[in-house]
């Protein structure tokens, strides 16, 4: 099952929930998807419904600010995984990620920690060096 992802801008303004097959979801700052911390999102702002593999998102009428789908303003609109749409400063990612962990998977033989003061230490002159550096991280 899909999942939507609600992103404002502190890092702690965040959610994941499930989406539901057969059932209509509100989300609002006081809906039962509750989204607290922006205030441009009314406390009942739009309905939610997942329907043939993509979340139909309808505007309700009582709502000031828009709802904006690559860019502009939309009513109502569909989003499939990997789409997202935005609320004021808040952003809604549907996904749909499964993620397989395998019990079986060898551990790491070793690791290896650097201090900051060392990290702080090395200079690169190149950026295309920095991102190798970090890749072998």
């Amino acid at each position: 099952m899909p999942d939507l992802i609600a992103q404002g801008a502190q890092s702690n303004d965040r959610w994941r929930r499930s989406i539901p097959s057969r059932q209509n979801v509100v989300l609002g700052r006081t809906a039962a998807w509750a989204v607290p911390w922006d205030r441009q999102i009314s406390r009942q702002h739009a309905e939610l419904h997942w329907k043939h593999g993509r979340l139909q998102v309808r505007r309700l009428p009582d709502t000031r600010n828009p709802i904006f789908l690559l860019g502009k303003p939309s009513d109502h609109f569909f989003v499939k995984p990997g789409e997202q749409f935005v609320i004021g400063g808040t952003s809604f990612l549907v996904a749909d990620e499964k993620v397989h962990v395998n019990a079986d998977s060898p551990q790491p033989v070793t690791e290896q920690s650097f201090s900051p003061q060392f990290l702080q230490g090395l200079r690169f002159r190149n950026a295309d060096q920095r991102i190798d550096v970090l890749s072998r991280l």
